[in-house]
């Protein structure tokens, strides 16, 4: 993997073993770039304890937590999300394999997350306490009512089912199954506005074991259903599953899907417009992929994190400005899978070459790296001092999950709609992706 050094820093979340990271965007302005709000957040995966830091783009070190105990070493993952319904993010996070489905949201400096009304922080159980094996997450509006969404998806050795909370935390009874109820591979799950109607769109993606299927899901009148069949982002014989993010690309107000393969296959990043046609019954997504490159040497085989926020961050510091419509391009980011180093690539709009890059933790560290990008309101100084990582193991905090912090506009419960689709799974020979 190429070892090159950070320039302007912006930080990504991404998978991996170590540390949860946040990056916060420098104090330096560019002219039409708010970059006192936006941050990046990267996590470290399994053997990695869940240590939390903040980093402004230039890759100074802005604050520092532990979102569970600091003797878990099963990884921690990260999405960032509007919680409080006033443009500014939270961080939330969820335990890797072996930790208990504890949810949990803080502020950027690493402070447990207290919604409007609410007097205890914001923590819940998003499946049965007794599952282990770790949940993903994306944030996003749902029905574009300003309030954010947190999305939950099951990890490695549970069925891939996909589960919908309010911004209090309270469940939404809007459950689906994103692919064949019997592959245990888990789902990878982000949003996005990818049709450019206000409204956030939930992206999924097959976990370990199954192939590379991507598939896109739209809430409306209560349910949630799947939009068109999805595609695959790479060779369907390749069974290392697909993860999945969105960012803004182009000039226009639709979020692009962006993918990266899971283990077993080359760091491919792949970016996929989305076109819409049709109305009511015969509404319908397209996809064209109209970018692909080599996030790291071909030939590392670990897989790729990927993170990005969508089209909600329109404002990032990337350093010299090379498009006056900075407000049109998001930037998101890649961390390596399990193997390669904590090397994290930072990229804008469709540019194939990284803006900034830089290692997230010691070089050393080669659990990966999970990405998420979030706007987090004026820049924060402040730095939770945390004991240094534990070399014991044990798990998340399992207390009884909470239900707090709720913002006074929460978002309306529906009634559960379950839909079960096609199997993500595929019996022909792993293929990895690298070429394709």
């Amino acid at each position: 993997m190429n070892a090159r050094r950070v320039r302007n820093g912006l930080l990504v979340a991404a998978m991996s073993a170590a540390a949860l990271w946040l990056t916060t965007s420098a104090q330096g302005a560019t002219p039409g770039v708010n970059s006192a709000r936006a941050r990046i957040i990267t996590g470290a995966g399994p053997g990695g304890g869940p240590d939390v830091r903040t980093f402004s783009t230039d890759g100074s070190l802005k604050s520092e937590f532990f979102a569970y105990d600091a003797g878990f070493h099963g990884g921690v993952r990260v999405a960032t999300g509007h919680l409080n319904c006033d443009g500014s993010s939270q961080v939330i996070t969820a335990p890797g394999s072996g930790g208990g489905p504890n949810v949990k949201a803080f502020n950027q400096d690493g402070t447990p997350y207290v919604g409007i009304n609410r007097t205890a922080p914001t923590s819940f159980f998003a499946y049965d306490g007794s599952m282990t094996s770790g949940v993903t997450l994306a944030v996003g509006d749902l029905d574009g009512n300003g309030c954010d969404e947190i999305i939950t998806g099951t990890g490695v050795g549970a069925a891939p089912v996909v589960r919908v909370f309010n911004n209090d935390g309270s469940n939404a009874q809007l459950d689906f199954t994103a692919y064949d109820p019997n592959f245990k591979g888990g789902v990878w799950v982000a949003t996005g506005d990818v049709d450019g109607d206000g409204r956030d769109e939930i992206i999924t993606g097959a976990g370990p074991g199954g192939g590379p299927h991507v598939k896109v899901w739209k809430y409306g009148n209560g349910a949630i259903t799947q939009v068109g069949g999805g595609f695959f982002a790479y060779d369907p014989g390749f069974v290392g599953g697909v993860r999945v993010a969105t960012a803004t690309l182009g000039n226009n107000n639709n979020a692009e899907i962006i993918t990266a393969p899971g283990s077993g296959g080359g760091p491919n990043v792949k970016g996929f417009d989305v076109k819409v046609s049709g109305t009511g019954a015969s509404f319908n997504y397209t996809f064209t992929p109209d970018q692909s490159f080599m996030a790291y040497d071909a030939g590392f085989a670990g897989g790729v994190f990927v993170g990005g926020d969508g089209n909600h961050t329109k404002s990032v510091n990337i350093g010299p400005a090379t498009n006056t419509n900075v407000d049109a391009l998001n930037m998101y980011a890649t961390g390596p899978g399990a193997g390669g180093g904590p090397h994290i690539n930072a990229y804008r709009g469709s540019g194939t070459n990284p803006t900034n890059d830089f290692f997230a933790y010691d070089k050393g560290f080669v659990g990966g790296v999970m990405v998420a990008m979030g706007d987090f309101g004026p820049a924060s100084t402040t730095t939770t001092t945390q004991p240094p990582r534990s070399t014991t193991t044990g798990g998340p905090t399992s207390s009884t999950a909470s239900t707090s912090s709720t913002a006074s506009t929460a978002s309306t419960s529906t009634t559960m709609h379950t839909t079960t689709s096609a199997p993500a799974t595929t019996s022909t020979t792993c293929n990895p992706p690298s070429s394709c």
